[in-house]
C-alpha cells in the first residue's frame, strides 16, 4: 500500500530548501541594500539638518544684524574716541552724536581699564567697576555681549555688546554700546511653514541676552536638559529636547559670532522640515522588509510552478501505485516544459505498465483455467476410480477383500476431494485446509458408519492456508486416522460413541491436527487393529511427508492421534539438468 501522506520532515521539504537557498543567495543583496540605505539616510538627516540650521540662522538675521553692525561701529568709535579720551567734553559730545545718528543706540561709552568713565553719550561720568562683568571682562579683554534687564541710566532692558580697544598693543579698555530690547526686530522675518517658534540669542556664558518672543517665553522654551554654555563651544546642531514647560521641541544651534554670540532657533516638531528627520519605521528596515517580500514571492511562485507541480505528480503516482488509475490531466499551460515532459514520460510508463499487467493477468487466467480443467479431470479419473472399485465391492464375497477394497476406495475419495476442492477454490495455489478437513471427516463419516449407529461427531477448526502439496499428504494423513476413528469409536451401554477432530494453529506457522475417540468396554485395542499393520504405515508415512510429530496415546477410555507440523511456504520444484 502507498500512503498519500508525505512522511519527511518539514525542514527536508524542497519548498524550505529553496527558501533557506533564496536566503543565502539574497543575503548579501540585503546586507548592501540596508547599508546603501543607511547611508542614503544619513544623508537625507544631514541634509534636513543643515536646511534647519541655515533657516535658523537666517531667522536670527533680524537681531543679529543691528548686533553686529554694533561691534563694526564700537571697533570705529574706538579708535576716534581714544584721541578724544583727553577731552571728556569733546569725546562725550562725539558719543552723543553717535547716538542720535544710530537710533538703536541708547548709550555708548568708552569704559577704561580703572573703570572710571569720564566719556559717554550723556556726558555724566560714573564708576564701570560695580557692574557684575567689570572685572572678568577686562581680565579677558575680548568681545562679549551681556544683558542688563534693568540699565541704569535708561531704566530698560537692554542688550550691552563690548569691544575691546587695542592700539598698537596698548590696551585702553571697551567700547559699550547698549541696544534696548524693544530697539531689536522681534519678527523672525522668514514667513512661511518652515520658520521657527523663536530665536533665542546666547552669549559666551549661555546667558540668553536676546529673544524674539521676549524672556519669559525664552525662559520656557529653552532646553532644559542642556548646558547652554556648551552649546556655544560645540559645532553647530540640531537636536531634540524637552523644554522646561515641558513641551518637545526641535533645536537648531548656529553659532553667529565666534566665542561671543550663539542662536539658538526652536522649533515646532510638527512643521513640515522637522518631521523630515521624524522615521516612523527606521529607513534600513525597508531592505529588509523587501528582502523579506522576494523570498515570500520567490517562494509562492516556485511554490506555484515548482513545488506544487511536483507535489501532483507524486501524488499521482502514488495514486497510480496503489490502484493503477492515473489522475493526470492536460495541465500544459501550467507545468514548465521539463515538468510536462516527465508527466509524459510517466502516462508512456504507466499505460506500458497497464498493458504488462493486462497481458500478465490474461496469461494467469488462462493459467488458472488449464488447472483447474486438470484438477477437474484428475477429479473425475479418481471418481471413476472409486466407482469401479466400488463394483468390485459389489461383486466380492471375501470380507477380507471388501475391507481392503474399501479402505482403498476411502483413500481415493478423499484425494479426489481434494482436487475438488483445488478447482473449486479461486486461488488454485492455496486453499483452505480446515475446511478441507470438515469436508473429508464428514464425508469419512457417512461412508464408514451405519445408519442404525448414532455417531457424536463433534468440530474444532480453525482457517488454515496451506499449499496443495502439502495439503495432499494431510488429507490421507487424516483419512487413514479418521477411518480408523470411527471403525473403533465405542462407548458404555446406554452412551453414544463420539469422534472429535480438532484443528488448529498452536503458533504463528505451526498447526495442530488431533483426532480422538471412544472406546467402549468391548471396543478391541488400537494395538490388536489394523492401525499395527498397513494403515499405521500409511500414517507414519503421511506423518513424514508433513514433516510432523505425531503421538498415538490411549487413556481414560480415550484413543487419540495428535500431529503437529509446521505449515509451510511454497517451495518451487527444479529439475535437475541432465
Amino acid at each position: 500500500m502507498f500512503s498519500t501522506r508525505y512522511d519527511w520532515a518539514w525542514h527536508q521539504s524542497l519548498g524550505f530548501r529553496i527558501l533557506a537557498l533564496l536566503s543565502v543567495v539574497l543575503l548579501p543583496i540585503g546586507l548592501l541594500a540596508v547599508l546603501q540605505t543607511q547611508e542614503v539616510t544619513d544623508r537625507v538627516e544631514e541634509q534636513s539638518q543643515q536646511n534647519i540650521l541655515a533657516l535658523s540662522e537666517r531667522a536670527a538675521g533680524g537681531q543679529h544684524a543691528p548686533i553686529q553692525a554694533a561691534f563694526g561701529a564700537a571697533r570705529v568709535i574706538g579708535a576716534t574716541s581714544v584721541n578724544l579720551q583727553t577731552n571728556p567734553n569733546d569725546c562725550s559730545a562725539f558719543l552723543e552724536r553717535v547716538v542720535s545718528i544710530t537710533p538703536v543706540y541708547s548709550f555708548v561709552a568708552l569704559i577704561p581699564p580703572d573703570g572710571q568713565v569720564t566719556c559717554s553719550s550723556t556726558g555724566q561720568a560714573f564708576d564701570a567697576t560695580a557692574y557684575d562683568n567689570f572685572d572678568d571682562a577686562m581680565e579677558r579683554r575680548a568681545a562679549s555681549v551681556f544683558v542688563n534687564r534693568a540699565g541704569p541710566l535708561s531704566e530698560q532692558s537692554v542688550l550691552i555688546v563690548s569691544e575691546p580697544i587695542e592700539i598698537d598693543g596698548e590696551f585702553f579698555g571697551f567700547i559699550s554700546i547698549s541696544i534696548p530690547h524693544d530697539r531689536l526686530p522681534t519678527n523672525i522675518g522668514i514667513g512661511g511653514a518652515e520658520t521657527p517658534q523663536s530665536i533665542l540669542l546666547l552669549n559666551s556664558r549661555g546667558e540668553i541676552v536676546s529673544a524674539t518672543a521676549g524672556f519669559d517665553a525664552a525662559e520656557q522654551d529653552r532646553p532644559g536638559e542642556e548646558n547652554l554654555a556648551r552649546l556655544v563651544t560645540e559645532p553647530p546642531r540640531v537636536f531634540r529636547g524637552t523644554a522646561i514647560d515641558g513641551q518637545a521641541h526641535l533645536y537648531g544651534s548656529s553659532i553667529l559670532i565666534p566665542d561671543v554670540l550663539t542662536a539658538l532657533a526652536v522649533w515646532d516638531p510638527d512643521t513640515p522640515i522637522a518631521r523630515r528627520l521624524d522615521f516612523a519605521i527606521s529607513p534600513s528596515l525597508f531592505p529588509i522588509f523587501m528582502w523579506v517580500a522576494s523570498l515570500i514571492v520567490a517562494y509562492f511562485a516556485l511554490d506555484r510552478l515548482v513545488v506544487r507541480q511536483i507535489r501532483s505528480l507524486s501524488d499521482g503516482i502514488r495514486l497510480f501505485a496503489s490502484d493503477r488509475r492515473s489522475p493526470f490531466t492536460d495541465k500544459g499551460h501550467l507545468l514548465s516544459g521539463e515538468l510536462t515532459a516527465i508527466e509524459r514520460d510517466f502516462q508512456r510508463m504507466a499505460e506500458d505498465v497497464i498493458y504488462d499487467e493486462a497481458k500478465l493477468e490474461g496469461a494467469i487466467k488462462e493459467k488458472d483455467v488449464l488447472l483447474k480443467e486438470v484438477h477437474h479431470r484428475v477429479k473425475n479419473n479418481l471418481q471413476l476410480i472409486s466407482s469401479i472399485m466400488n463394483m468390485q465391492l459389489r461383486k466380492t464375497t471375501n470380507g477380507e477383500t471388501k475391507q481392503i477394497l474399501s479402505r482403498l476406495q476411502d483413500r481415493v475419495q478423499s484425494l479426489a476431494t481434494v482436487h475438488r476442492k483445488l478447482y473449486q477454490t479461486e486461488n488454485l495455489d492455496k486453499l483452505d485446509a480446515g475446511y478441507l478437513v470438515r469436508d473429508l471427516v464428514s464425508q469419512t463419516a457417512r461412508l464408514s458408519t451405519v445408519p442404525e449407529q448414532h455417531m457424536d461427531l463433534q468440530f474444532d477448526i480453525e482457517p488454515v492456508v496451506m499449499y496443495p502439496d502439502q495439503a495432499v499428504p494431510l488429507s490421507l494423513f487424516l483419512t487413514e486416522a479418521a477411518i480408523n476413528a470411527f471403525k473403533y469409536a465405542g462407548a458404555d451401554e446406554g452412551k453414544a460413541p463420539w469422534v472429535k477432530v480438532r484443528f488448529v494453529l498452536e503458533a504463528p506457522g505451526q498447526a495442530l491436527l488431533e483426532i480422538s475417540n471412544s472406546l467402549g468396554t468391548s471396543t478391541p485395542l488400537a494395538e490388536e487393529s489394523e492401525m499395527s499393520g498397513f494403515g499405521s504405515q500409511l500414517i507414519r508415512a503421511f506423518s513424514m511427508q508433513l514433516r510432523a510429530k505425531t503421538e498415538v496415546t490411549q487413556d481414560n477410555g480415550v484413543y487419540r492421534v495428535v500431529s503437529r507440523f509446521n505449515v509451510e511456504e511454497f517451495e518451487p520444484e527444479y529439475r535437475e539438468e541432465v
